[in-house]
């Protein structure tokens, strides 16, 4: 039996107006941001060095949905660059990834991300060091900041969307 004489439908596959496109580009910068998040968060976690490559990939999502006011938001990762200058405690790394999240979050995001991030590191040392000491230990003080700031700007993020 053959099958040459049967007809084959043209494959036809429509192209999305530009409209459609640009709504899609919030969610997939949103999928992108919390990938790159939990990878620096992974990374920070187990090695305690943030390669330059993840706060870059975290920048270039910012470009999926950028808005020139969210240059403001690098005013949160100055912040935390002079806090490391001054004070010390906070890695590059951790500064890098406040600069490329600012630019994603903006600064009214990138403020609430590190305030968030930042209570939710010292309730985890509190609470750390109320168990350390119930078992007789000291509670380390090196802690990952990376993981809580993620978790910040993943809250902010959604905090302060518009759409």
């Amino acid at each position: 039996m053959s099958f040459s004489n049967f007809p084959v439908p043209p494959v036809h596959v429509p192209i999305p107006p530009p409209e459609t496109v640009l709504q899609t580009l919030p969610c997939v910068q949103a999928a992108l941001f919390i990938v790159f998040l939990a990878a620096v968060s992974a990374r920070d976690i187990k090695t305690r060095i943030i390669p330059d490559w993840l706060p870059l990939c975290v920048t270039l999502t910012s470009l999926l949905d950028f808005h020139l006011i969210n240059l403001w938001g690098v005013l949160v990762g100055l912040l935390f660059l002079l806090v490391s200058v001054l004070l010390g405690g906070i890695g590059g790394g951790d500064v890098k990834l406040m600069l490329a999240a600012g630019l994603v979050l903006g600064l009214p995001g990138a403020a609430a991300a590190a305030v968030m991030g930042l209570a939710a590191m010292v309730l985890y040392y509190l609470v750390s060091k109320m168990a350390a000491r119930l078992r007789g230990r000291e509670a380390s003080k090196r802690l990952p900041l990376a993981p809580f700031l993620s978790v910040g700007c993943i809250a902010a993020y959604f905090m302060t969307r518009e759409d």
